[in-house]
């Protein structure tokens, strides 16, 4: 059986604006346990930044 992205969508996404440094992002990532944070731009993603030592 096929599943659809939706079963493994976070439904409260992290996100951060490219000028934040890539500490704010690690803290980020760490205060909500997760591995990645989207970088976003006037309500629009521009990037994914996942962890890389994950």
């Amino acid at each position: 059986m096929l599943s659809t992205v939706q079963v493994i969508m976070t439904p409260n996404v992290v996100t951060i604006h490219p000028d934040q440094t890539i500490e704010s992002a690690a803290r980020l990532m760490t205060r909500y346990s997760i591995s990645s944070v989207i970088v976003s731009e006037n309500d629009e993603a521009v990037a994914y930044s996942p962890n890389e030592t994950s």
